[in-house]
């Protein structure tokens, strides 16, 4: 889940035990009712990766588009400068730093300002010790990288839908049902063509004016093996204006050199590629298990990590937490 405000949280649950986390990805709770299932739910699994025609339309659907060929572009340049990196810390007995060509050295720098302190020298156990946990650190990067680029490679392989909007959730079900509590939403995207649909808990585009994406994952079978990225209009105007002047990530970093400042990175967070990457470390049938998906964490105020000086924070204070953080790895990639 995205959001603008960094004072904003992510409130879902059943019933009177509603569990409040702030900044957590969307996972909903989901109960599917037995008058729903008109149809076997096997019949209508998709194994693509797949852009909804119905919602994703006209410009918008060829800025999705655009947008998924750059966030594989800029996968496919980062994940060697993360190895490069790798190598000079693995390079015994002390790593080759101090030998680095500029433009190592500039990826090194980068990296830190965005993932914390990453050599500490090899004088004591401790920092030794510090050098492994970096290392640790930076495979799982470069893991977390690898799985989003054999997705975008190989979409057929990949059950997640991208819709533009989430009109498909409903305040009723088909028997005019409310839901309870004012937090739950029918799910309807196969209620036309198989009358399949189920009740989630989850925030949505309308609940949330500040939210520009959020990605969840439905609990019953068989769409528990799906995962469901929700672009929200407000800001697919944006995106799709962006991409009609050309404005793509590739011509931001052709006009002007990169610079970890508050203005630039704030800037670069705002482009349509970025926002599918911080999604893509949540979705599970893109990162294959709950224990890889990236959180979306802040030390500060427990707020949601987005933003620059958010993600300078949980660099300056825990590397582990920066490492974990869905925004702080889309927007390291996306800066290149």
């Amino acid at each position: 889940m995205r959001k603008h405000s960094l004072l904003n949280v992510a409130c879902y649950g059943l019933a009177i035990a509603l569990s409040c986390l702030p900044g957590a990805w969307s996972a909903p709770y989901n109960t599917t009712r037995d008058g729903f299932e008109k149809s076997p739910r096997s019949s209508v699994m998709k194994r693509a990766i797949t852009v909804d025609p119905n919602t994703c339309v006209g410009t918008w659907r060829t800025s999705v588009d655009s947008a998924v060929r750059e966030a594989l572009d800029m996968v496919n340049y980062a994940i060697p400068r993360f190895q490069t990196l790798l190598n000079n810390l693995n390079s015994n007995p002390v790593p080759s730093i101090i030998g680095m060509n500029n433009e190592q050295r500039t990826v090194f720098q980068t990296y830190e300002a965005f993932f914390g302190q990453t050599y500490f020298g090899t004088d004591t156990q401790a920092n030794r010790d510090k050098n492994a946990a970096a290392i640790v650190r930076l495979n799982k990067l470069i893991s977390t990288a690898q799985r989003i680029q054999a997705a975008l490679q190989n979409p057929g392989s990949v059950n997640l839908e991208i819709y533009c909007g989430d009109s498909f959730l409903w305040d009723t079900d088909p028997t005019g049902t409310i839901s309870g509590f004012g937090v739950m939403e029918f799910d309807s995207r196969r209620w036309n063509s198989h009358q399949i649909g189920e009740w989630v808990a989850l925030q949505t585009c309308t609940k949330n004016p500040g939210m520009s994406a959020y990605a969840y994952h439905p609990l019953s079978p068989p769409f528990f093996e799906e995962s469901v990225i929700v672009l929200c209009l407000d800001y697919m105007v944006g995106w799709a204006a962006r991409y009609s002047a050309g404005n793509t990530v590739a011509a931001y970093h052709d006009a002007l050199p990169l610079v970890t400042n508050t203005y630039q990175m704030d800037y670069l967070w705002g482009y349509l590629p970025a926002t599918l990457l911080h999604e893509l470390t949540h979705a599970r049938t893109v990162m294959k298990s709950d224990a890889e998906i990236l959180g979306d964490q802040c030390l500060r105020n427990n707020a949601p990590a987005y933003q620059w000086q958010c993600i300078r924070q949980l660099a300056q204070e825990n590397a582990d937490f920066a490492a974990a953080n869905a925004d702080t790895f889309s927007l390291f990639v996306t800066g290149k």
